[in-house]
C-alpha cells in the first residue's frame, strides 16, 4: 500500500501549524457585514459593464401605466421632451351627479442644462446598466408598471418594473418627478389628445423597448 505520500503531507501540514507558520484564514461569518438595502428597499447591483460614453446622443422613453389612471409616456431626445400623460376633470352626468373623467394631454418642453445633465447622469450610471431586465413584486396585484428604455450611441438598455424599484431606477424616478414639477405650467397648458395619439405614443415606446431587447411579459 502506498500511504507514505499522504503521511508525509499530513506531517508537513502539522509541522507548519506547530512551528507558527502563517496560513490564510477565512473570516468568521459574524465578521462579514450584511449587505445593506438601499433607500428603495432593493439593493443596487454591482456593476460589471464598461463605462457609457458621456457625449454620445441619448434617447430615453419612460412609460407609466395603472389601470385606474391610464398610460403616460415621456420621450426625451436632444434635450426635448414630449410627454403624453393622463389627466382628470370633473363633470356632471344627466342626473346631476359629479364624476371624474379620464383624458390625456400632450406637452412639449425643453430640459434645462441642469435637468439634462442630471437625467443623463442617472441613465448612464454604471449601476443602472448593471440592472436586471425585470423587477416584479410578487405580492401586489394591479400595481403600477413602469418601463425605462434608454439608448446611448449604439448601446441600449431596457428595464421593466412592476411595483418594485431598485435604487438606480428609483433615482431616475426622482429625476422624472422633479422635471415634471418644474414644467408643471407647460403640462397644465398642454392640449388634449385623443386615444389615437396615446396609442401612437405607446407604440413608439414598445418599438424602442423591442430594439433594446425587451422580452415582453
Amino acid at each position: 500500500m502506498r500511504v507514505l505520500p499522504f503521511i508525509a503531507l499530513a506531517l508537513g501540514l502539522s509541522a507548519c501549524s506547530s512551528s507558527g507558520g502563517s496560513a490564510p484564514i477565512l473570516p468568521a461569518t459574524a465578521d462579514i457585514p450584511p449587505v445593506s438595502p438601499t433607500a428603495s428597499g432593493v439593493p443596487a447591483p454591482t456593476s460589471t459593464v464598461s463605462p457609457i460614453p458621456t457625449t454620445a446622443p441619448l434617447r430615453f422613453v419612460w412609460t407609466d401605466f395603472h389601470f385606474e389612471v391610464g398610460t403616460s409616456v415621456m420621450e426625451v431626445e436632444g434635450g426635448q421632451v414630449t410627454e403624453t400623460f393622463s389627466d382628470h376633470r370633473m363633470k356632471v352626468d344627466a342626473k346631476g351627479e359629479p364624476y371624474s373623467e379620464l383624458f390625456h394631454r400632450r406637452a412639449t418642453y425643453a430640459l434645462t442644462t441642469a435637468e439634462a445633465t442630471r437625467l443623463r447622469g442617472a441613465l448612464t450610471a454604471d449601476a443602472f446598466w448593471a440592472l436586471d431586465d425585470r423587477y416584479m413584486h410578487p405580492g401586489i396585484e394591479d400595481g403600477t408598471t413602469q418601463t425605462f428604455t434608454v439608448s446611448v450611441g449604439d448601446r441600449s438598455k431596457d428595464v421593466y418594473c412592476y411595483h418594485q424599484w431598485p435604487e438606480p431606477v428609483a433615482e431616475v424616478k426622482r429625476v422624472i418627478r422633479d422635471v415634471r414639477e418644474a414644467h408643471e405650467a407647460e403640462r397644465k397648458a398642454a392640449p388634449e389628445v385623443d386615444h389615437h395619439d396615446v396609442e401612437a405614443a405607446e407604440h413608439r415606446a414598445n418599438e424602442a423597448a423591442k430594439r433594446a431587447g425587451r422580452k415582453m411579459p
